[in-house]
């Protein structure tokens, strides 16, 4: 391994893809609809500008939906009873959004790169504002990899480093090739650092 380290950077078009269709399957308390730089608990970043994609999608969609509306009302169509009519609009706005959200996402991921170096793994995000974060294979008690069902379509995985004695009790590098192989390498890094200090 280099002194410098090993940059490496996550698959930005299937990393937004995935991201924004895993987000439908968290629990309502795991929060991940923030602005950028947000984080979660575990240190994982949440999805960026969620509300700023939600009024795009809805004046996409509402729009031509009141115009629509008029348009029945002005050619003499009754549509004062039927404001149901407007229920097949609505319906079409989680579909605009997806685009929107991944478009938005992948500027985050397209900003963003996983250093690896002999003592620590640092994240750095350089989207709308810097920031890195850090953790030493001190503080690491083990690397392990997941291949969530979508990402397995793409190829992809991510490596959590379980951190110990820290504000983050997890650091995630998404969206990778051959997280296998960087999750054995990490493990044996922490189980090397583990076996050199003193007890």
């Amino acid at each position: 391994m280099a002194s410098e380290g090993i940059v490496l950077k996550p698959k930005v078009l299937s990393g937004s893809i995935s991201r924004v269709l895993e987000s439908f399957k968290h629990d309502n308390d795991d929060v991940r609809i923030s602005e950028p730089g947000m984080e979660d608990n575990q240190g994982n970043r949440m999805l960026p500008h969620f509300f700023l994609s939600a009024a795009i999608s809805v004046f996409l969609v509402g729009t031509p939906a009141l115009l629509a509306y008029n348009s029945l009302i002005d050619i003499g169509i009754d549509v004062s009873a039927s404001p149901y009519m407007l229920v097949p609009f609505a319906m079409i706005i989680p579909l605009v959004m997806f685009p929107i959200q991944v478009f938005f996402v992948s500027r985050e991921l397209k900003h963003r790169k996983y250093i690896i170096k002999p003592n620590s793994v640092d994240i750095e995000d350089n989207y709308l504002d810097r920031s890195i974060k850090s953790a030493s294979f001190d503080n690491m008690t083990d690397a392990k990899m997941e291949k969530p069902l979508v990402q397995r379509l793409f190829g992809t995985g991510n490596v959590l480093l379980n951190t110990d004695g820290s504000d983050t009790k997890e650091i995630k590098i998404e969206f990778i090739d051959n997280p296998e192989t960087l999750q054995e390498e990490l493990s044996d890094i922490i189980s090397e650092t583990d076996y050199k200090q003193p007890i």
